[in-house]
């Protein structure tokens, strides 16, 4: 029998897609750079780092706000286009007087994701997006809408788009400050500014915790500024009894 106090954990949630082109498995997986090949900045890795940013704007750190509301602003960009180029050239190839099968992988691979991060969930959306426009990509050219030269061109564009994504959680490195830290101009505040190469104050905006990411998660209450808090008094001839 469960006591009057027991509460269920805390929510693990994961998803799963379908992957057909080669490109979207490795901007999953990331890959080193090597004498022959250049280094892919993966989805992973980017779901660690916003983890990492994510628990530390829970814990009042306003570089971490400032990086969210980054990453924030990538992933809506990064949708925008991928949906433009979609709509391109699906509409390029509905001028065909075939229809076109968008095709897919004789043998496709499922990955499955359960990142904590909200942004790291839409990202790995975002990736499924890019599978599919690179499979339309690649359909136009089979069908001779697309020569090859232009089809890799295209292919190289959302793999640019998917890295510059996953690029915007770099540059944050954790120093453990909150808000009072840059108010009061410690020197971990600027060990911090420094380490993470700003040359300007943070705005108003977000040291007032008015501006925030959209998914940006809730604020830890300083322990501090809640015993500092006076009870308010009782109005006059209100008895507790």
């Amino acid at each position: 029998m469960n006591n009057i106090g027991d509460r269920p954990g805390p929510l693990r949630n994961s998803s799963s897609a379908e992957f057909n082109t080669k490109e979207a498995v490795a901007l999953f997986y990331g890959r080193k750079e090597t004498e022959e090949l250049n280094a892919i900045i993966g989805l992973n890795i980017f779901a660690t780092k916003i983890k990492d940013i994510n628990n530390a704007s829970h814990n009042d750190d306003p570089y971490a706000d400032y990086f969210l509301l980054n990453i924030d602003s990538a992933l809506k960009d990064a949708k925008k286009t991928l949906t433009e180029w979609q709509n391109s050239f699906t509409e390029l190839a509905n001028s065909s007087l075939v229809t076109i099968d968008q095709g897919s992988s004789i043998n496709p691979i499922t990955l499955e994701a359960s990142f904590s991060s909200t942004y790291a969930n839409i990202a790995f959306s975002l990736l499924k997006q890019a599978d599919n426009l690179m499979l339309t990509i690649y359909a136009l050219k089979h069908i001779g809408l697309m020569n090859r030269v232009n089809c890799n061109k295209e292919i190289t564009k959302v793999n640019k788009l998917m890295r510059k994504t996953f690029l915007s959680a770099d540059g944050y490195k954790y120093f453990n400050i909150n808000r009072k830290d840059v108010e009061q101009k410690t020197a971990r505040y600027n060990q911090a500014h420094v380490a993470m190469k700003f040359t300007e104050n943070l705005s108003t905006g977000i040291m007032g915790k008015t501006l925030r990411a959209e998914h940006a998660p809730n604020i830890v209450l300083d322990p501090n500024e809640v015993f500092r808090k006076k009870p308010k008094p009782l109005d006059k001839g209100v008895s507790d009894d």
